[in-house]
């Protein structure tokens, strides 16, 4: 992956946590229209990567298919039941968003 590969998606990690900066929790799949309108076409995968690069980094939680009230085992939905259906910032992508932490160089506003 080349230098300005890896700015976009630090740009569009950022993007990603100023929207749900604005509305605390969305699901996953909302976020990428709001993503579209401010120019950053990903794909569902991307978002994927994302959210778990996010996740692991202690910005966002992510709520999985499986860890939804009602979800069983024996009446699996169509997809993956590990795919992130709802994403909610965390205090600590709060501070990155706000400038109140050191910079992540792989997240950029």
């Amino acid at each position: 992956m080349n230098n300005l590969e890896l700015l976009r998606h630090a740009e569009e990690r950022g993007r990603i946590l100023q929207l749900l900066a604005d509305t605390e929790m969305s699901s996953v799949g909302s976020l990428l229209p709001g993503l579209e309108l401010s120019g950053y076409v990903i794909s569902p995968e991307s978002m994927l990567s994302h959210c778990r690069y996010l996740q692991q980094s202690g910005y966002i939680r992510v709520v999985r298919t499986r860890d939804l009230p009602g979800w069983r085992a024996d009446r699996r939905p169509e997809g993956n039941p590990d795919e992130p259906r709802f994403a909610a910032l965390l205090p600590k992508g709060l501070q990155l968003v706000s400038g109140q932490i050191e910079a992540d160089p792989m997240v950029r506003f």
